[in-house]
């Protein structure tokens, strides 16, 4: 969403920055005439070193670049023909140097801010499933932040070894999705939903006790049941945390031999 907003108000972001630096220009010349050429050579040298490490990354947007200082330039050559401004050629120089430096920023920006983002997306996320990964559990479990009572399910798929074995791992890929999915489905905004690793999920029902976890469990065995797949079988089994004291990595023990205990029986 944001990236959107930036795409979309970009040249207006451009426009007011603009105008911000011709009033500064314009302001520095009344002060003095000095400062004033040293600001443009300030901008110059810039210019100059933008130029040429545009040209040997042999970035495309470069091209853009041009294109945009040309129409400027080609609407003040207008403006200036029908005498509407009076503009000197330096003046013209300077406008195409902010213009350049303007964008090279923006478009730093925007680059950075979206690779950025990116990062951070895959740093807490499971590439194959969207979920969130064990990193992001164990930031959540330091940050100690839920609201009590908490409940954890442990989530493992029967069998998913023997899937990959007779029908490929792309089969068992695909079981893993289902899944997540309906795991994702079947619990409520404000759960945590994490695949764990290979076959595991966590699920962190925060203010919510054994009987709503158990709730939840029959609506994810039922889903399961309901999609007609006969090879996605998943088992739960589930722990409470009702005291700040005790330590939630205790509740995934619990609840991680609860999910053994009844794979085993």
């Amino acid at each position: 969403m944001t990236n959107k907003l930036l795409k979309k108000y970009r040249y207006m972001f451009i426009l007011i920055t603009l105008i911000f630096f011709v009033l500064l220009r314009n302001n520095l010349s009344k002060i003095t005439p000095n400062l004033n050429s040293i600001y443009y050579s300030i901008w110059s040298i810039y210019f100059l070193i933008g130029y040429f490490f545009v040209k040997k990354e042999k970035i495309n947007i470069a091209n853009k670049y041009w294109c945009i200082l040309i129409l400027w330039l080609i609407f003040k050559l207008f403006l200036m023909y029908f005498k509407v401004i009076k503009i000197s050629s330096f003046d013209l120089l300077s406008d195409a140097l902010i213009i350049y430096i303007m964008l090279d920023i923006i478009y730093n920006l925007i680059i950075n801010f979206k690779s950025y983002r990116e990062k951070e997306y895959l740093s807490y996320h499971d590439q194959l499933t969207g979920l969130y990964n064990r990193r992001f559990l164990n930031y959540k479990v330091k940050s100690n932040k839920f609201k009590l009572p908490i409940t954890v399910i442990i989530a493992d798929i029967d069998k998913l070894k023997t899937i990959n074995d007779n029908y490929g791992h792309i089969k068992g890929d695909k079981i893993i999705k289902k899944a997540a999915e309906i795991i994702k489905t079947e619990t409520r905004k404000k759960d945590l939903v994490i695949r764990f690793g290979g076959d595991e999920f966590v699920v962190i029902l925060p203010e919510a006790n054994k009987t709503i976890a158990s709730k939840v469990c029959k609506r994810i065995n039922k889903r399961c049941n309901l999609e007609g797949n006969h090879l996605l079988d998943i088992t739960m089994g589930y722990a409470e945390k009702q005291s700040k004291n005790v330590d939630i990595k205790e509740v995934l023990i619990k609840a991680d031999k609860d999910m053994y205990d009844k794979k085993t029986t």
